[in-house]
């Protein structure tokens, strides 16, 4: 670091040439590296989710050693992929990506993952109910970290109580 004191100020500039930058400068991104290395890893996924987001101190970047990572996670529904119904085994291929994501989240950040699961059903069935969504769906909407999707998909849907 480069200080400069300025009357009763002190200014901190990174000193780029300090063998320790790039390390520093690496764990000032590493809820990007995060987010992408989730996004690369759900990318290969059969059924795809409809939407995928950080929440909590995983998405505000107030995570600490104790925090765990909270990913909101939408499932395709009854229904996955080219309205094929969903057979046992695609949901135990789901269920079998949830677990491995959990797994990898864990071994990448050493921070427990928990994962919530809606379907896509549930989320339609909130947005259209006229009804304020629950409290952690709108936490999700307002400040997740979208991977998938984005917070419209969870936003209410306008006049969706029939009262315009």
């Amino acid at each position: 670091m480069h200080v400069t004191t300025t009357g009763r100020t002190n200014s901190y500039v990174l000193n780029r040439q300090h063998l320790a930058a790039e390390h520093v400068l690496g764990l000032t991104q590493l809820r990007t590296r995060l987010a992408d290395a989730i996004a690369e890893e759900v990318e290969q996924w059969d059924p795809s989710p409809l939407g995928l987001a950080l929440f909590g101190s995983a998405a505000r970047g107030t995570m600490t050693t104790k925090s765990d990572i909270d990913v909101f996670v939408v499932q395709p529904g009854d229904e996955f992929e080219d309205e094929t119904p969903a057979t046992d085994a695609t949901y135990e291929r789901w269920d079998e990506q949830l677990l491995g994501l959990s797994w990898l989240i864990t071994e990448w950040t050493g921070n427990d993952a928990r994962i919530l699961e809606y379907s896509g059903r549930e989320v339609s069935a909130a947005r259209h109910s006229g009804f304020p969504l629950e409290s952690v769906l709108v936490d999700i909407a307002d400040h997740g970290m979208w991977i998938i999707g984005s917070s419209a998909d969870l936003r209410p849907v306008p006049g969706a109580d029939g009262r315009g």
